[in-house]
């Protein structure tokens, strides 16, 4: 018997650690996807968060810039309706 899989769905999220990087997520994604204060796992604290509404497309221009535009952020993900965890990136 054949197993079925799921499709997984994943949002990702940037939290900018400086002002100019926080004004280039504004301009790339828009104040519609700026959330005030998300729960994230592992923390007690309320953190800003930038949702990026088309994933990994957002993401990989994020990583590809970041060095060249001196971008800080820490970047996060969240699984269907799981809770948004930090997420490893280098």
């Amino acid at each position: 018997m054949k197993e079925i899989k799921r499709e997984r769905k994943y949002a990702w999220y940037v939290q900018p650690l400086d002002k100019a990087t926080n004004d280039l997520l504004f301009g790339m994604v828009g104040e519609e996807n700026f959330l005030e204060s998300q729960e994230v796992e592992g923390t007690e604290e309320l953190v800003p968060l930038w949702r990026l509404p088309t994933g990994r497309s957002k993401l990989m221009a994020l990583r590809a810039s970041r060095a060249k535009l001196g971008l800080k952020f820490r970047l996060f993900i969240q699984e269907g309706a799981g809770k948004i965890r930090p997420f490893p990136f280098r």
